[in-house]
């Protein structure tokens, strides 16, 4: 029988099917993090002085509820996509991780349906909080579990190993920091995109009706906290995943790090660098709305800013330059943010506890507005650089693209 392949006019299949999996991918992380934020800020909110952390529970149920449904849309559509514009990937992939993806069927079901009462019976439940708390959990370890199997089948492609043995290609090299990477990442991203939200709705007071701005910018400031403690953790899990990719795929690691698609990591270390400036310039503006701050703390953060800046610049300094080797100079870097960022962080947690909300200025909410942005770019990049690592290969030095999309007539 001949064979067909379908292509796409002018654009190609690439660029489609990788759009409509990035945007699959902003929306479903961001559901992914408030799936396990939303049941600790309701727990929390039912104990005293809990009023921000039950507001915050009860507008992440809904945000769960309407989102959830378009980004189970969305997928069955990039499904679609790369059914159709790669059957033998799709049917290969699929063959490989039968099993785990019938369990995944499974437990996509019982995400539909605790996600569904978990925003439904908000009002139901309001005297039965244990319950509602119970579906909640549901959904978080639903949707940890959910991750954790699919995520089997993009780190196989990028670091394939015997497809003939389920357990073998389930438990490939990139897997287990992957997942570690990416549901740390989860909830740092939903965190660091929730601070922008609320900067922007404290920025912009029209496109809300009946604001409560101490009730965002204290969102502001939590969803920060959360965000970037957790963003702290992330070079380091990255330097492990990176790390078994470079054993396992070199050349993939390579066209990464130092080939072809090198200005991608630049990229990402830009955003990074975003996020981490603009996170110490909040934290230094932030610390001064006590009415008397320490004066070392405030004076150190703010003297800590030009060190900071130094060093997200030397991140980004490209490898054919002076000190824009990898080693060592962009490992000092990340480890000189990551520290900086730490003792900040601390500092101000110290001085918080003073704070009266609603007393932020227009600097820290177009701070975290901006965090907000950068955060969203910082993952597209990561995204795309995961992608353009396989160099065309769907699976790694195992299938050509021509063979991805080979298909048989009837």
């Amino acid at each position: 029988m001949p064979e067909i392949t379908l292509n796409i006019p002018i654009v190609g299949n690439r660029w489609p099917v990788g759009l409509a999996f990035q945007l699959h991918i902003v929306i479903v992380a961001f559901i992914m993090g408030i799936a396990i934020l939303a049941p600790i800020a309701e727990w929390r909110g039912l104990r005293p002085g809990g009023e921000h952390w039950e507001m915050l529970a009860r507008d992440l149920s809904q945000t769960i509820g309407r989102l959830f449904a378009f980004g189970a849309t969305w997928a069955v559509f990039a499904l679609v996509l790369i059914f159709g514009l790669y059957p033998r990937l799709f049917g290969v992939l699929t063959g490989i991780f039968f099993w785990p993806l019938v369990v995944v069927g499974g437990i996509w079901f019982v995400m539909t349906v605790s996600a569904y009462l978990y925003y439904a019976t908000w009002e139901r439940l309001g005297r039965r909080r244990g319950l509602h708390l119970a579906i909640g959990a549901t959904f978080a370890t639903s949707a940890f579990v959910f991750i954790t199997l699919i995520t089997e089948l993009s780190s196989f492609q990028l670091t394939p190993s015997d497809p003939s043995r389920l357990l073998t290609a389930a438990l490939n090299p990139s897997w287990p920091t992957e997942i570690v990477h990416r549901h740390i990442g989860n909830v740092s991203y939903a965190g660091l995109l929730l601070a922008g939200y609320a900067g922007v709705r404290a920025l912009f007071p029209p496109l809300g009706r009946g604001l409560d701005l101490a009730h965002y910018d204290w969102l502001g400031d939590v969803a920060l906290i959360v965000g970037i403690s957790l963003a702290l953790l992330q070079p380091l899990g990255g330097w492990f995943y990176t790390r078994q990719v470079q054993l396992a795929s070199p050349g993939a690691y390579e066209r990464m790090m130092i080939g072809e698609n090198a200005w991608m990591f630049l990229a990402q270390a830009f955003f990074l660098d975003a996020v981490l400036f603009l996170g110490n310039v909040y934290l230094s503006l932030s610390v001064r709305r006590r009415g008397k701050p320490d004066r070392k703390s405030a004076s150190w953060m703010e003297k800590s800013l030009w060190v900071i800046a130094i060093l997200a610049l030397l991140l980004i300094v490209p490898k054919e330059l002076p000190l824009g080797q990898m080693m060592p100079w962009k490992y000092i870097s990340l480890a000189g943010l990551v520290a900086l960022t730490a003792v900040n962080l601390g500092l101000y947690l110290r001085e918080r506890r003073c704070f009266h909300w609603g007393t932020g200025g227009r600097g820290l909410q177009l701070a975290l507005a901006l965090i907000g942005v950068s955060i969203v770019a910082l993952m597209v990049t990561m995204g795309v650089i995961r992608s353009s690592a396989r160099g065309g290969y769907p699976i790694y030095g195992q299938m050509a693209p021509g063979e991805a999309q080979q298909i048989e007539s009837p």
